[in-house]
């Protein structure tokens, strides 16, 4: 697609490094195409895009980092001269298109290339977007209301196959799915901690759970009754619904349906129902205090961890209260600027230096745990 294009290229990307890609955005500019590209400016856990972010740039790419109104832009879109848009569970990196089970869909749909474009335009600009294409499901403005109805209408059976099952409600709309005769099933891959709570609760509650060791499963894929479809960049997470910019698409064309679920099933025959070494949880004591350390113990629970903030940051759209330097990996608290306002200090100065107890849910974001407090009393200054 990015070699046809002819007049322009918009791409929002949250991680790109596959260097074809590039190279394929370079050329176009060199043949006169105005290319624009959005970057997620800190893809978390999986390093950073200020390389190729410079490299673009020197190359005649209008280059800009993605709207910091959103934790995250994880949306993987990209439109071609106005007319094609692609909309992706895939990074453009070597791994998604070898390693990984992802998927795309190209859509040829004025209504659908139109509201891409305007929303591309609208993040471009650093402004709220006019939705109105029933199609298309955007995070953080529509998705978990469209996704729960999507869930709510399957009548015969709901597959799934997901890189992330952490998601309290959504938990909740596949139970009681499969509670009213429906058949759910859930593909994942093993080796990711966090989804383990959500996933227990979904085998407690009647849904059918695998695992897929190979290839890695980075899709986004929701396939309800056979006929209807939602494919794209939005996880089963409470911060890809409500914090990110996500983009899906709503599907129902047969031949579409039809790859979505013979890849499926192929992957489902090739799955296992349980992990091959389960990783035992412990459960916290009622009024215990857990180190920080521990916190990766407890994904999924709500546990109270003490320990000394030293180091802190603010990035205009999240405050992170970190109790290592190693922030990548190791436990964090999150604060949104609407509920720092709350505290009677800026939380990033109030804290800082401090050993904290701090009371929340364990959970999961890019491979590290984290807490995220919505209200001041989660947090105590024990020193």
């Amino acid at each position: 697609a990015l070699r046809q294009a002819e007049s322009s290229i918009l791409m929002k990307m949250y991680l790109m490094t596959e260097r074809e890609v590039i190279a394929a955005l370079k050329d176009a500019v060199a043949r006169g195409v105005s290319v624009r590209v959005m970057l997620e400016e800190d893809p978390y856990g999986y390093g950073d895009n200020e390389a190729v972010f410079a490299d673009l740039q020197a190359a005649g790419v209008q280059v800009k980092w993605a709207n910091p109104a959103f934790r995250l832009t994880h949306e993987k879109s990209i439109v071609v001269d106005g007319r094609m848009a692609l909309i992706m569970t895939l990074n453009q990196t070597h791994s998604a298109f070898t390693r990984n089970r992802e998927f795309g869909v190209i859509t040829s749909d004025p209504a659908d290339v139109a509201e891409i474009v305007a929303v591309f335009e609208a993040d471009w600009e650093r402004r709220a977007p006019v939705l109105s294409n029933p199609r298309l499901v955007w995070s953080p403005d529509n998705s978990r209301e469209r996704i729960l109805a999507l869930l709510d209408g399957a009548t015969e059976s709901l597959d799934l196959e997901q890189l992330a099952m952490q998601d309290e409600e959504v938990e909740d709309h596949l139970i009681a799915a499969a509670e009213r005769g429906v058949r759910v099933r859930v593909l994942t891959s093993p080796g990711i901690e966090a989804n383990e709570p959500g996933l227990e609760r979904l085998r407690e509650g009647g849904v059918e759970v695998r695992y897929l060791k190979k290839p890695f499963v980075h899709a986004k894929v929701i396939v309800a009754d056979g006929r209807r479809a939602l494919v794209g960049s939005i996880n089963i997470s409470t911060a890809s619904l409500d914090f990110n910019r996500e983009l899906s698409i709503l599907l129902d064309d047969p031949e579409a349906l039809d790859t979505l679920e013979i890849t499926f099933e192929q992957d489902w025959a090739a799955a296992e129902e349980t992990l091959a070494t389960p990783t035992p949880r412990p459960t916290v004591v009622p009024g215990e205090v857990i180190p920080w350390e521990d916190a990766a113990q407890y994904y999924g629970q709500t546990v109270t961890v003490e320990g000394t903030i030293v180091q802190t940051k603010n990035t205009g759209k999240v405050i992170f209260l970190n109790f290592s330097p190693h922030w990548r990996t190791d436990l964090k608290v999150v604060i949104f600027p609407e509920d720092a306002a709350e505290f009677p200090a800026p939380p990033e100065e109030m804290f800082l230096h401090r050993r904290i107890r701090v009371t929340g849910k364990i959970k999961e974001y890019k491979g590290a745990p984290e807490i995220i407090v919505r209200d001041p009393g989660q947090i105590e200054i024990v020193e």
